[in-house]
C-alpha cells in the first residue's frame, strides 16, 4: 500500500506551489490524473441535491429542511452525467479489518470501521460543461481551449 509521499511521487504531484487553472502545468496535471485513474473511473448519470454556494452535492440526510447546512439556500435538483471514482467499500472495510493497517487508538479504528460500514458512495471528480458554463480543464470528452497546448 502506497503512503502519501509515495502516491504523490507516483503521480508526479506536490503541494508546494499554487497555480491558476488556465496554466499549462495545470492541464498537464489534469491529463496525468485522467490517464492514471482511467481504469477506476466510470461515467454515469447522476441526480442529486446541489448547493451553488458550496459547489457540492449533498445527500438528503445531510440537508436541513432541504437547505444547505452552510448556506440558507434551498439545494437545487441537478441531473447530469459525471465521472465518478468507485466507492471501494469492500476494499476499505477489508483494509481496516486486516492486520496490514494499524489504527490507534482502538476507538479510532472502531470509528473508521463504523464509518465505512454505513456505506461509502461513489465520488464525482467532474462537473458538466453546462453547469460549469464551459469553464474547466481537460478530461474525457473535454476539449482544451485553443490557447492551451498540452504535451
Amino acid at each position: 500500500m502506497l503512503g502519501l509521499r509515495d502516491t504523490a511521487s507516483a503521480l508526479q504531484i506536490s503541494n508546494d506551489t499554487s497555480i491558476k487553472t488556465l496554466l499549462e502545468i495545470h492541464y498537464r496535471g489534469a491529463r496525468n490524473f485522467w490517464k492514471t485513474f482511467a481504469w477506476d473511473i466510470v461515467k454515469r448519470s447522476y441526480t442529486g441535491k446541489y448547493c451553488v454556494g458550496c459547489e457540492d452535492f449533498f445527500l438528503e440526510k445531510n440537508l436541513r429542511d432541504g437547505k444547505c447546512p452552510t448556506h440558507p439556500t434551498q439545494a437545487t435538483d441537478i441531473h447530469e452525467e459525471n465521472y465518478f471514482f468507485f466507492s471501494y467499500q469492500t476494499i476499505v472495510e477489508n483494509a481496516i479489518a486486516s492486520s496490514g493497517y494499524s489504527i490507534t487508538p482502538i476507538t479510532r479504528r472502531n470509528e473508521a470501521v463504523s464509518f465505512a460500514r454505513k456505506g461509502l458512495h461513489d465520488s464525482s471528480n467532474s462537473r458538466s460543461i453546462e453547469r460549469s458554463e464551459g469553464w474547466g480543464g481537460s478530461g474525457p470528452g473535454r476539449r482544451l481551449p485553443d490557447a492551451i497546448r498540452v504535451v
